[in-house]
């Protein structure tokens, strides 16, 4: 054995009702034993320190070292005193159905061979299963509504193992059988039914050992296990198990018990419906008159409408957000879709409940093509307007209009050196002119000789001051020398000489020198006539390229 065995009053004494008068004569010593070790293998091992045949002997037999004394045994041992082993003697005769033999060659120790010494009890049925052994037996796959139990002797009868071992393979099949659990009718179930045990009946219990809110069932040798109540209504919670199916409740907290045995909500803190999407949930502490509904428990928000008013206050409310708007936009009111209606957050019409809800911050109107975004500002996001067809710049000034925005005015920049604006425009594109003393020469100012300085003694020639420079010579078109007035109020002559009066005389000229007037190059020089009281002669003062 090398199980502990069980404390004495964990023994099932039921079994001890079923031992044969043999085998509690044999359990005696043992029972003394144990009463004085807690150990069974240590009672069965302190047989070895006993002396004297009577101490041990019953003790041996139910170890299964000897087998009981048989009456005839002296008889037989007078016929075996020449045996000296047992083989021989059990050549000769036979142990009887509660020993085995043991092995031939077993010498008899000195003693007449006989069945103490050449037969070996069987091991007891009622130690093993004391010791539960059926419980340590495999049930077949096949097998399952039964448990191994000891087989049951009759009054008279012992049952015994296959050999002197105490384990399964020894004792299982001869001690244990394969039996259904205690069966059990009415008002009882099968207590206690496992391996090694086919239970008892009990009564079934009148309270329940389950958690509130949970029940068993019992009869019929059944106790079920613990499984959900199902009698409560909603809002309700469990207040005890039950062996019946109903188990007690109570309402919730905030929940009251009505005449259709329902719990209602108290408040509108327990009220299980939702407002809809244009109310607000009443505050969760307000009872309710009867039955708790959307009516009692839902208020109507206020629409933005009435907190914005028309257009032009509306406007103004929205510019009176103190949070600043980023990215360029502005606060302004929104709009709704069509045939719908902006609601504040809250059932009031003051900023906290409307102001968010019925403005946002929003981009400044978009318009497109020659259209531009006027009047956005804090409040109105603003319209389209048509792009001027003139412009509100300062001459030679333009201003840029078209997918929605004005620009600011801008200098004109396509009029060309010595020009002047005359007008604005939409696009730099300004009229302009030539200024004073520049001639417009298509794309280009190009100025006149009102603009050239004649160098020295030499003077403008006022015919040609509207004249274009040349692009070389200016000297000879624009100039002349300043004298040149004196000559432009005579007449050319071929030579002074020839002129007889001095009237005639005065009233010429004589060109002379190179001849290069009008070409630009050179110099033409011209020399009045001089009357000296008796002849015309040339004055000596000469003037250069006069235009006459």
């Amino acid at each position: 054995l090398t199980q502990s065995a069980p404390p004495l009053l964990e023994l099932d004494f039921e079994l001890t009702t079923r031992l044969p008068i043999m085998a509690l004569r044999l359990l005696a010593p043992l029972l003394a034993i144990v009463a004085s070790s807690d150990d069974l293998p240590d009672a069965l091992a302190s047989d070895d320190t006993c002396s004297g045949a009577s101490c041990g002997l019953e003790l041996r037999q139910l170890r299964g070292e000897l087998r009981p004394m048989d009456p005839d045994d002296d008889e037989e041992a007078d016929d075996d005193e020449e045996a000296e082993s047992c083989g021989k003697w059990l050549a000769k005769h036979d142990c009887d159905d509660t020993t085995v033999a043991l092995d031939a060659s077993t010498d008899c120790g000195g003693d007449d061979c006989s069945d103490d010494t050449c037969c070996q009890s069987k091991a007891s049925c009622d130690f093993f299963t004391v010791m539960d052994g059926c419980a340590k037996l495999a049930v077949p796959e096949n097998v399952t509504d039964k448990v191994w139990s000891a087989k049951e002797a009759d009054i008279d009868e012992d049952l015994y193992c296959a050999s002197a071992e105490q384990d399964a393979d020894s004792c299982g099949k001869s001690c244990c059988e394969l039996k259904p659990c205690t069966k059990c009718s009415g008002e009882q179930y099968t207590e206690g039914c496992k391996a090694g045990n086919v239970g008892k009946c009990a009564t079934c219990p009148t309270e329940s050992s389950c958690a509130a809110g949970e029940q068993q069932k019992c009869g019929e040798g059944v106790l079920s296990s613990c499984f959900a109540c199902t009698n409560k209504p909603d809002n309700a919670h469990y207040t005890s198990s039950s062996m019946t199916g109903e188990c007690k409740w109570e309402c919730n907290t905030d929940y009251k018990l009505k005449e259709d045995g329902k719990c209602h909500p108290g408040n509108c803190g327990t009220w299980p419906g939702e407002c809809g999407s244009a109310f607000i949930r009443n505050d969760p502490t307000q009872e309710c008159k009867g039955a708790c509904n959307d009516a009692g428990c839902c208020t109507a928000k206020a629409t933005c409408q009435s907190y914005l008013g028309n257009s032009t206050s509306a406007a103004s409310t929205c510019a009176l957000v103190k949070e600043a708007a980023t990215d360029g936009k502005v606060w302004a009111p929104l709009e709704a879709a069509s045939g719908e209606s902006l609601l504040c957050k809250g059932a009031e019409t003051d900023d906290t409940s409307c102001q968010k809800a019925c403005c946002s911050a929003q981009s400044c109107k978009a318009c497109i093509g020659k259209q531009y975004t006027t009047d956005c500002e804090p409040g109105s996001i603003g319209a389209c307007a048509a792009c001027p067809t003139n412009s509100s710049c300062a001459a030679g000034e333009y201003q840029p209009c078209g997918e929605g925005k004005l620009g600011k005015c801008i200098s004109c920049s396509n009029g060309p050196k010595n020009s002047v604006y005359t007008d604005t425009a939409l696009e730099d594109a300004c009229p302009w002119e030539c200024s004073a003393g520049f001639n417009n020469t298509g794309s280009t100012c190009t100025p006149t000789c009102s603009k050239y300085s004649c160098p020295g003694d030499l003077a403008a020639i006022k015919s040609r001051i509207y004249s274009l420079q040349p692009a070389s010579g200016a000297d000879h078109f624009c100039c002349q020398s300043a004298g040149c007035g004196e000559v432009s109020t005579k007449t050319a002559t071929g030579g002074c000489g020839m002129l007889k009066t001095a009237d005639e005389c005065e009233s010429k000229y004589v060109l002379s020198g190179n001849q290069h007037t009008n070409q630009l190059s050179g110099d033409t020089i011209y020399t009045v006539c001089k009357w000296d009281g008796a002849s015309c002669n040339w004055d000596t003062h000469q003037y250069k390229n006069c235009h006459v």
